[in-house]
């Protein structure tokens, strides 16, 4: 959208066919050319790299040898040249036959001006040259422009450690002893690029860069919290033993709170920070020239929402702006998008609209209890989200009376209500893994299960990332078994809370994961069979042994330092098998109505681990019925377009497990 003259116009960026999917995109730092990777559809697995200039839609196709550049994953502008304004350098992710991203080349773009004429043409200077690749298969590479955007950062992740290099451009440095050392020991590197510290063991950090060059740093160690460093691009690299002398004491003035991401602006430096008591989050902002604990932003969360919701960073592209743009939701709640002055301390909602759950006619209530856990009696925070006025039975909804759109769609569902009059349903949702929170963002299928009467509940165990880094390191590796034992402990108490009465009528209770999610609900379901009334598992992580006893499957090597290896010896090994799904599977009465979901083309968790578990299942139980596999055939780990579909298949098992809809009505 741009302004010419007095009027304002629609800009057209991209003209795109049916059949093309852009992959990813960059737009230039000046904001005159787009570089995007596009599928070329199924003919062609190759994408093509197509740089376009915005205002005159001249483009063209960078030429690339796959050889060199692998398969290409993402493309970044770097900052425009200091000496000629009309070059660009692009930098190139490529991934090796396996699909890892390993690498980063650079290219450089100009732009022909012709004189007397608008048109400007991109075109390529140079073929791509490599900068960067790492043969470590444990290794995650990526690429970003840093905000201040005078450099490009290149990151070269696993799960535990981190190493970081800068780019701008050409800026000449000497390879450094430790560059030497690693040339020959994992990973090739060009001396354009500018460590920042090196590979430590158990040490991982993020960063970001102002336009003067200041560095700030995300730093934390063995388990520990992130602290908050600040130094400059000329005193690169930064010696690990030494990283506590550059830390910043504005960070936090709570200890409570730990931080968890930053933004970074000219003037101010943004911390996103969670309690670690109970995991709620809040936004500070600092003056950069001051050093004093900041101001909290006042977050717009109706009170109903209180206890559960999420809080997203907004975009926040642009390093000199004077507002910070940030999102609230929740589970059921669609919230809004809302800026906060930097200057003037003053909150906008620059995007929202009335209570999403309106449409659906109910009024969210939500609260975040504390459950001991099982085994250690740790405090494990469990978020719960209903409609006001309902204890999680469908009775509380008159289809007659239902005017709201979703009423008037699913009423058809409530023939049964007065036979379901007391019962419960609940739908316990987990994930416990890598560090990262539980997500809490609006779905609309959870608000749908809400207006029908059921309790939602997030446990929030473990090996999550909702309490800190420390709060993940006691579920990960060799303390996986306390996510498992977590998890154990939040089903319980639903049950005792809102079950009791042991009946049939008292609601069921449903357990809903995905992807590494499914360790923790597997071996909950071996450990309590009982424990469940149904069980849901999407692409999930079943057989973890023998998974990681095979090096040369893909993300193995990279899974071993959040699961640990079988390979490092028996003790490793039996661990491992001790909570393993697959491995623990054995003859049981009964089981939970089970549906196990897989996709064909799934690199990250193979389709495989679908097939050999629900085949185990059945052959363990009696009625092999109430055991369910559904396979798509397409759309990778996180299912692309076939998600609504598979949400759809979702919410359809659950609405007749728990609501008993007739055979003869059968949903699913």
């Amino acid at each position: 959208h741009a302004v010419l003259g007095h009027e304002e116009v629609d800009q057209v960026v991209l003209d795109l066919g049916l059949d093309d999917q852009v992959l990813s995109m960059s737009l230039s730092v000046d904001e005159s050319m787009i570089a995007y990777l596009v599928s070329r559809g199924e003919d062609d697995s190759s994408p093509k790299l197509c740089i376009r200039h915005v205002e005159s839609g001249s483009a063209f196709e960078l030429p690339l040898d796959q050889e060199t550049t692998g398969e290409l994953v993402a493309v970044e502008f770097g900052p425009t040249s200091s000496s000629d304004s009309s070059q660009h350098a692009v930098y190139l992710l490529g991934s090796d036959v396996q699909g890892r991203p390993d690498r980063v080349l650079v290219s450089t773009i100009s732009v022909d001006s012709q004189a007397g004429s608008i048109t400007n043409k991109p075109t390529a200077n140079k073929e791509p040259t490599l900068l960067y690749r790492s043969d470590d298969p444990a290794v995650m590479v990526d690429v970003q422009r840093t905000k201040g955007c005078q450099y490009v950062a290149i990151r070269a992740m696993t799960k535990t450690t981190s190493e970081i290099f800068l780019t701008n451009n050409g800026r000449s440095v000497v390879a450094n002893d430790h560059d030497k050392a690693s040339n020959g020991g994992g990973f090739q590197s060009s001396n354009l690029l500018i460590p920042v510290i090196p590979r430590t063991d158990h040490l991982q950090y993020h960063l970001d860069v102002s336009d003067q060059g200041n560095v700030f740093v995300l730093a934390g160690g063995n388990g520990g919290e992130y602290r908050l460093l600040e130094t400059t691009v000329d005193d690169l690299p930064l010696k690990p033993y030494e990283l506590l002398k550059h830390e910043k004491n504005h960070a936090s003035d709570d200890d409570n709170y730990a931080i968890y991401d930053i933004d970074l602006f000219q003037d101010y430096l943004v911390s996103y920070e969670r309690s670690k008591s109970d995991g709620l989050q809040r936004i500070r902002v600092h003056d950069r020239q001051n050093t004093g604990p900041g101001v909290t932003v006042p977050l717009p969360i109706p009170e109903e929402s209180s206890m559960c919701y999420q809080l997203s960073p907004g975009g926040n592209m642009h390093f000199g702006s004077n507002k910070l743009c940030f999102k609230v939701e929740s589970p059921v709640n669609a919230g809004g998008i809302f800026t906060f002055d930097f200057a003037k301390h003053e909150l906008e909602c620059i995007g929202a609209s009335m209570p999403t759950t309106q449409a659906y006619g109910f009024v969210e209530r939500s609260e975040r209890v504390m459950v001991p856990s099982s085994e250690d009696g740790t405090m494990v925070p469990m978020s719960l989200v209903y409609r006001e006025g309902s204890n999680g039975s469908v009775s509380n909804m008159n289809k007659d009376d239902d005017e709201s759109l979703f009423g008037k769609i699913f009423g058809s569902f409530q023939e049964n209500a007065e036979d379901r009059q007391s019962s419960t349903n609940i739908v316990l949702m987990a994930y416990g893994s890598y560090g990262e929170p539980t997500d809490l963002q609006y779905n609309p299928w959870h608000a749908l299960l809400v207006q029908r009467g059921y309790i939602l509940a997030f446990a929030h165990t473990r090996g999550g990332g909702d309490l800190g880094r420390e709060w993940y390191a006691q579920g990960c590796r060799e303390n996986k078994v306390h996510a498992i034992e977590d998890l154990v402990a939040c089903a319980k108490y639903l049950r005792n809370r809102y079950h009791a009465g042991g009946t049939a009528t008292d609601g069921k209770l449903t357990a809903v994961t995905y992807s590494a999610g499914g360790v923790l609900v597997g071996a909950a379901m071996n450990r309590h069979p009982e424990l469940l009334d149904n069980a849901i598992l999407t692409n999930a992580f079943l057989d973890v042994y023998q998974t990681l006893k095979n090096p040369d499957l893909y993300l193995t090597q990279h899974e071993w330092d959040e699961f640990g290896s079988p390979l490092d010896g028996e003790e490793s090994a039996a661990l491992i098998q001790s909570y393993c799904p697959i491995t623990n599977l054995s003859f049981r009465s009964d089981c939970p109505n089970t549906l196990v979901i897989g996709t064909i083309d799934d690199e990250n968790v193979p389709f495989w681990n679908a097939v050999i578990y629900a085949k185990k299942l059945r052959e363990c139980i009696h009625d092999k019925d109430r055991v369910h596999l559904h396979l798509e055939s397409s759309g990778g780990h996180h299912l692309g377009e076939r998600r609504v579909h598979v949400s759809a298949l979702e919410m359809a098992f659950i609405i007749q497990h728990c609501e008993g809809v007739e055979e003869d009505a059968e949903l699913w």
